[in-house]
């Protein structure tokens, strides 16, 4: 299964995301992790991010979609992943949707619950 939960900061995605990986048996994939472990490597790419963190700023759509696009062709995501985080931006969703690695379904948090909600490709 290839799930990304959406919903506003304090909604619980992440808490939803590490219970759900834990119960399919496959990776959670939280996009500030990424972000930080990119600039921790110290990549080129990681250099960039870390201008762009340090000012506050969000770092663009392509940079993120660069970087998840690394992990989830890691050994460990082949069968499936919860990705955490993403789209942070109207523009991020759409490259989810197509392709290899494509997102089949998505969870939306709203506070005080998390529900399911399927698209109809799915």
């Amino acid at each position: 299964m290839r799930l990304t939960i959406l919903g506003p900061p304090g909604a619980g995605k992440g808490t939803q995301a590490v219970r759900i990986a834990q119960r399919l048996e496959i990776p959670q994939l939280s996009t500030g992790e990424m972000l930080r472990a990119e600039v921790h490597a110290g990549t080129d790419l990681g250099a960039q991010v870390k201008g762009i963190m340090e000012t506050g700023g969000l770092a663009p759509d392509g940079m993120v979609l660069r970087i998840i696009s690394k992990r989830i062709d890691a050994p460990d995501a082949q069968h499936g992943f919860i990705l955490d985080g993403l789209p942070r931006t109207l523009n991020g969703l759409n490259p989810l949707n197509c392709g290899r690695g494509a997102i089949c379904r998505f969870a939306f948090c709203f506070l005080p619950f998390c529900k399911m909600k399927f698209p109809v490709n799915g």
